[in-house]
């Protein structure tokens, strides 16, 4: 059975699709990998201007193994331990108002008495 025959998305060679990290789905449309160098160096947006957190929006280059965040599959990125926390909050359910204590209120002071 022979396999199917791509070009890589990030250095334009012709390969034959053999292993799922080869073949990723990024915002709605397909990435071909034609090794783990070329996976590695779009994961880390080498081959663009950076990424963005998706906690806060900002664009950063991937330096540390913990800004990737593998949640059900998907990658997702952090550019900082709050954003990481927060990306692992909302894949359990939290909602980002949640993710905020509020400090607890105060008693009003009783009425001075005359």
């Amino acid at each position: 059975m022979a396999g199917m025959t791509e070009s890589c998305t990030v250095c334009g060679q012709s390969f034959e699709v053999h292993f799922r990290y080869q073949m990723e789905e990024r915002d709605g449309a397909f990435s071909f990998f034609c090794s783990q160098a070329c996976h590695g160096k779009s994961l880390r947006g080498e081959t663009t201007s950076g990424v963005v957190c998706d906690a806060c929006g900002k664009r950063f280059v991937v330096e540390l193994v913990s800004q990737v965040v593998r949640v059900r599959g998907e990658a997702h990125y952090a550019c900082s331990d709050g954003c990481r926390a927060q990306i692992h909050a909302e894949s359990t359910g939290a909602r980002l108002g949640s993710l905020y204590t509020s400090a607890p209120a105060h008693p009003a002071p009783a009425p001075a008495r005359a």
